[in-house]
């Protein structure tokens, strides 16, 4: 799909980042976000891209990962379950996605700010 986004499509475009941001744990296809904002999937596939920069799965994992450095910095919680909080099956998967993200280990970036994990 190539050209303009529509005026009136954007309105369902931030409905979509919104559902993502109100609670970004909850891994909805892009079907699914489709459906719930009334959107076809490539309106909102090409449209989330281009207003925000990355694509719906990306966007979702951003958030993920802000919230996650949050809680890090925030929290004792220990990083197994800030990665269960956030979204993540796996601390494993969750320390790599954090790692090239902000270039830094959860464990590392907690240390760095004089928390304890």
């Amino acid at each position: 799909m190539t050209g303009k986004i529509k005026d009136y499509d954007m309105p369902y475009i931030f409905a979509a980042r919104k559902m993502i941001d109100e609670d970004p744990r909850i891994d909805f296809t892009i079907t699914d976000l489709a459906q719930k904002v009334g959107l076809n999937e490539c309106k909102l596939k090409y449209g989330f891209k281009v207003v925000f920069s990355k694509g719906i799965h990306q966007y979702r994992l951003s958030v993920r990962l802000q919230h996650a450095k949050n809680k890090l910095e925030e929290t004792n919680l220990t990083i197994e379950e800030i990665a269960y909080k956030v979204g993540f099956k796996s601390r494993d998967g969750f320390s790599n996605a954090f790692k090239r993200e902000f270039k830094k280990s959860p464990r590392y970036w907690r240390n760095e700010l004089g928390d304890v994990a």
